[in-house]
């Protein structure tokens, strides 16, 4: 039934004549040939016959069911001791095939989820390396910012208004960090060269104070 490498060959897997219907297996020593229950027969005319219509999609994997389970059933009649391949064994054989689907299905579920959390793992690594980067880049953009500001109000060595020191920020800068947020750093902690006051009368207006 084997050969004796421990490999089937299979010369023609199913064979239906005009009276009947049989499974061969062919090995390099023997050859043995059962016979297949015509109700079995029917059934996968059946089911090839919708896939040659396009009545049913298959799955990939499946493919070869039937012919899995013809094989399978072949080998339940040889252990038993004959040569037919009856609808109790094919039964028989339908439900090792399914418990074979059950647990590839299951290993299949695994690997995928397996990968799943790899790729979530990987975008939540990216998502929290971007928004370090970005608040990086906010807080080099609020120091520049704060920089500018103090620097306009040193300069013009008088009090500047909250549009004056808009202005005196680069535009790409105002499209990260608010002007108000700038105001507040360059007020405290306020900068290297020195920071701005409020003016105690009106909150429009701020005058630099150097570093003592």
């Amino acid at each position: 039934m084997a050969a004796s490498d421990g490999r089937w060959r299979h010369r023609r897997a199913i064979r239906v004549g005009e009276h009947e219907a049989r499974v061969e297996i062919a090995g390099t020593q023997a050859q043995l040939v059962y016979d297949v229950d015509s109700s079995i027969l029917d059934g996968i005319r059946a089911r090839r016959g919708a896939v040659g219509r396009c009545e049913v999609i298959p799955d990939p994997l499946e493919s070869h069911r039937d012919l899995l389970t013809l094989k399978t059933a072949a080998l339940l009649s040889n252990l038993i001791g004959t040569d037919a391949v009856t609808t109790e064994l094919w039964q028989y054989a339908t439900a090792v095939v399914n418990v074979s689907r059950a647990v590839r299905t299951r290993v299949l579920e695994q690997h995928h989820a397996a990968l799943d959390a790899v790729r979530d793992e990987r975008t939540r690594h990216d998502v929290e390396r971007d928004a370090v980067k970005e608040q990086a880049r906010e807080q080099r953009v609020l120091i520049s910012m704060a920089g500018s500001m103090v620097k306009c109000a040193r300069v013009k060595a008088r009090p500047v208004t909250r549009s004056e020191l808009a202005h005196a920020t680069a535009s790409k800068h105002r499209n990260v960090v608010s002007i108000d947020d700038a105001i507040s750093f360059a007020v405290d902690p306020g900068t290297e060269h020195g920071r701005l006051k409020r003016h105690p009368d009106r909150h429009d207006l701020f005058k630099f104070v150097p570093i003592t």
